[in-house]
């Protein structure tokens, strides 16, 4: 197996040595870690990392530069004047504007946090109805939990899972869907451990996929891409780059 891996590394490290003629423009949310983020005027990140990678056994150069937040990134895609969203899930709007990978990227938990001492029993969607909910601005988690919890909750928007934890703890709301890694990174950076928990089941175990909007040119790799994101050791990438943005962020990130 490590030598599999070490080879599908080398491949891409050997594509990307050649410098491209053609730029892909990307862009992904700018506060998902460890996925991806915002460090300085790049978007960095494990989907970034891939991305990059991915593209770079095509002989293409990707473009990370930070083209602001995530709502705005998607209305690039839809717009074409980004070509790639470097992973989200799949909903009927963005299928709208983009063509999505057939083959996941990676797999994204979602899960429920709550003020420590007042969690309850989660089985299924059905549990969360007559709740205040808090999502984040843009943030899908599948066509229809957002139809759901939109339809049986009081949902809030918020810009930012800082301002999503305040007002969580504050008891303004019961419950904060996001993605389990980023939650836990950022309770703890914000030192809400001690008041904020997460629940053990989660809301989904997402799929995470490239796309292209279809107003761009590179649509047509879609396939190619398919076959690197097939190949032995490629899931066992994904969790080595996993371990290596969340040190990263949090060193990013880390107050003394």
């Amino acid at each position: 197996m490590r030598r599999i891996i070490a080879g599908w590394v080398m491949a891409c490290l050997f594509a990307g040595n050649a410098l491209a003629s053609d730029v892909v423009t990307a862009c992904g949310h700018d506060d998902y870690p460890p996925w991806n983020w915002r460090s300085g005027d790049k978007i960095v990140g494990v989907c970034a990392e891939i991305t990059s990678t991915v593209f770079a056994r095509l002989g293409l150069e990707v473009s990370l530069d930070y083209a602001g937040p995530w709502s705005r990134c998607q209305k690039y895609v839809e717009s074409g004047r980004i070509d790639v969203n470097i992973c989200a899930f799949v909903n009927d709007t963005r299928k709208g504007y983009s063509t999505f990978a057939g083959r996941p990227m990676g797999i994204n938990e979602i899960s429920i946090f709550v003020r420590k001492g007042e969690e309850f029993a989660f089985t299924t969607l059905r549990d969360l109805s007559g709740k205040r909910a808090i999502m984040l601005d843009g943030v899908s988690i599948g066509q229809g939990n957002d139809v759901f919890l939109e339809a049986n909750t009081m949902l809030y928007r918020m810009e930012n899972r800082l301002q999503a934890f305040r007002f969580l703890e504050a008891g303004r709301a019961d419950f904060f869907v996001t993605g389990k890694q980023i939650g836990l990174l950022q309770r703890d950076l914000h030192h809400f451990e001690d008041r904020i928990t997460v629940l053990p089941r989660p809301v989904v175990q997402g799929p995470l996929y490239i796309s292209v909007s279809k107003k761009s040119p590179f649509s047509g790799y879609l396939d190619q891409i398919d076959d690197i994101l097939a190949e032995p050791g490629y899931m066992q990438m994904v969790e080595n780059l996993l371990g290596k943005y969340k040190q990263v962020y949090l060193d990013e990130n880390r107050t003394p």
